[in-house]
């Protein structure tokens, strides 16, 4: 549900009507605005089309993802694969970023892709730093 004026009426009379029934905006909706915003950061824009990049990488290329997915059963990491930014669905912003982090240990052992190739795409400072801004958020 949004937050249109239809809708904030229709709270309102339904909190007048049932005093046990609390007028509160729809989280979901809220926190999909909260991330609407902080993409268009230049900062965090640029962070999300890089690491979609390397996610990219993975997707295209069949080896390297297969090597990629064995690195992770070998080295018994949780959480999946790489995962891809979409515009559509606010919350992929955190799983973005958080696989790419979360997957370093592979990136720094230098197989398929090294951890240098995301660097340059990413500074290691100011990337991981703006990664973990991005994560903050939520």
């Amino acid at each position: 549900m949004d937050n249109g004026s239809n809708i904030r009426i229709a709270r309102e009379i339904t909190t007048f009507n049932y005093s046990h029934v609390w007028n509160i905006r729809c989280v979901a909706h809220v926190l999909n605005l909260i991330a609407s915003n902080i993409i268009k950061v230049q900062p965090v824009d640029h962070v999300l089309k890089q690491a979609n990049q390397v996610v990219q990488f993975f997707k295209k290329s069949h080896r390297a993802n297969q090597l990629l997915h064995d690195d992770i059963k070998n080295m018994n990491l949780d959480g999946g694969g790489l995962e891809m930014y979409c515009k559509t669905r606010w919350a992929s912003i955190f799983g973005t970023t958080s696989s790419i982090v979360r997957l370093k240990p592979i990136f720094d052992k230098g197989c398929v892709i090294t951890f240098t190739y995301i660097v340059n795409i990413i500074p290691i400072e100011k990337g991981i730093s703006q990664v973990s801004i991005v994560q903050a958020e939520f």
